[in-house]
This record gives structure tokens, sequence and C-alpha cells, in this order.
């Protein structure tokens, strides 16, 4: 096959007929060849690096019984927090039967709700449980009003509790009592914390780690507190020799109620930027 000169190559020859050594050489080529290397400075390259920065970010997600729906669920120690589920709404359309505009309302999920759900979380810790001064309590009837007053404390009555969180379990919790499960959280009364409104608890240990490859991802929170029997607690009140449960209409009382903090770091990308000092 012939492959014919370029005008390029031609002009070359003509320039360099009268010298020997440069007569035969191949002309310079006006387009460079296509280079098929990486020279590792695209984006795609350092997308990683440029553009997503892993960081690990913590949330504080504050939990009050006292928040709960109390028909859903009467026992303060025992209910379901939701984590992005729908709350109340309200929708208003037209109707063009009556010619009317109606309203309808839609209740969501049972209180207490968060308003975000979690994803990618790397560690859960529990920092802290306030809990009511006293679990058991001398009761008075004040004209069919029954007053609670405290007479034993929750620390005294109880040596250790056990929070339950169903969706937190991650096949590393053992114990020698077999009522403490995977999901549970043992705790403590801290020695040196709280006062005359309520006792501080903490827990041992405190925190659940999951591996990078099967991080966690949270939409509620299941809570259950037991004693060491595994039996539901619930505030007691003296009726003779005999505790009684106090009866659940009483139970929304700010009294009885119980608080929990966690913090959840998630591994979070955001574009990276250059670090500005002030």
């Amino acid at each position: 096959m012939y492959n014919g000169y370029s005008q390029n190559q031609m002009n070359m020859n003509r320039n360099n007929q009268h010298n020997i050594n440069n007569a035969f050489n191949q002309g310079m080529t006006l387009i460079p060849n296509q280079q098929y290397n990486n020279p590792h400075s695209l984006t795609h390259n350092n997308v990683q690096d440029m553009f997503f920065n892993e960081n690990l970010m913590d949330y504080t997600i504050h939990i009050d019984s006292a928040d709960r729906d109390a028909s859903s669920y009467p026992i303060p120690y025992k209910f379901t927090v939701s984590l992005g589920g729908a709350g109340t709404s309200r929708e208003r359309t037209y109707d063009p039967k009556s010619g009317m505009f109606v309203t309808t309302n839609y209740s969501g999920v049972p209180t207490p709700r968060i308003d975000k759900n979690f994803i990618n979380i790397k560690n859960i810790i529990l920092d802290r449980i306030f809990m009511p001064k006293y679990i058991i309590y001398t009761r008075d009837n004040d004209g069919g009003v029954y007053t609670y007053t405290g007479s034993i404390t929750t620390s005294n009555y109880f040596r250790y509790l056990t929070l339950r969180v169903r969706e937190l379990n991650n096949n590393k919790m053992y114990s020698t009592n077999n009522n403490i499960r995977d999901d549970s959280f043992v705790i403590y009364k801290d020695k040196d914390l709280g006062g005359d409104a309520g006792e501080i608890w903490v827990a041992s240990p405190c925190r659940r780690q999951y591996f990078k490859s099967i991080l966690k991802n949270l939409d509620r929170l299941t809570i259950e507190l037991v004693d060491r029997n595994g039996n539901q607690v619930i505030p007691l009140y003296e009726d003779g020799d005999t505790y009684t449960e106090i009866p659940n209409e009483h139970l929304t009382r700010d009294q009885f109620q119980f608080t929990i903090h966690f913090t959840l770091q998630c591994f979070e990308n955001d574009i990276n930027t250059n670090v500005n000092y002030r």
C-alpha cells in the first residue's frame, strides 16, 4: 500500500534537499499524536480528596418521656421514638360536589417523634439518663385528687437497671445475667451528679460501634427500662404492706418522667474547601 508524502513532509524535504544529513528525516507533525496515558491530574483521579471530604459528625438526641402519646404508650419507661416519621399535618382540598374547601387532619405516627432519621452511623453513645429521684411513693387522697410523695429513691430500690433499645443490638454484649441482651445498656446511678430534682444514671459500657463497611441506619428507637430480672420498671405506691402500680392516668405527671441523651456520630461528605483561619 502506497502512503504518499504529506504537504508538510514535501516542504521539509525541499528545505533539506541540500543537507544530506536531514534530507530523509521525518517531518514534524502539525497535530500531536493522541496520548492515552493518565497524568493523574484529572478531576476523576482526585474526586475523593477534592470533592468528597469524609467527616465524622456528632448529633445530639434528647428524648423526654413526657413528650410521648400517653394513649399509645401509657408507661413512661416503655415507648418508641420515631425518627423521620410523618408528623401531624393538614390538607385543604376543593370538593367539587359541595363547591367548598374541605380540611383533612392527619395525626401521623404517635409521639415522641424527631423530624430526622439518621444514616451512616459509626458510633452511638448513651451520654446520660435523668431518672426520677423516687420510684416508691406514698399516696394521699385529697378530696378525690391523688398526690404522691417520694418514699424510696430509685437508686436505693434498684442496684442497677437495664435500658433496652431494640435497634442498637450489635452482638457484642455478654453477661452472666440472661436478662441482659445484645440490645441492653447496663446503667448505674452516678455518685456525684444529680440532686433533689432527680438522679443522673450513666451506662457501662456507654458506646455502640459499627464497622465502616456496615454502618448503622436508624428510623426509630424502641426503648424499654427493666430491672435486673427483666421486669418492666413502673412507679409504685405503698398500699399497706404491699406495693401497687400507680394508675396509668397518673403517669403523665412530671414527677414520673425520665430523659435520655444520646450522641450519634455519623459519617458525612462535604465539598472540601481551603481552611480559612480567622
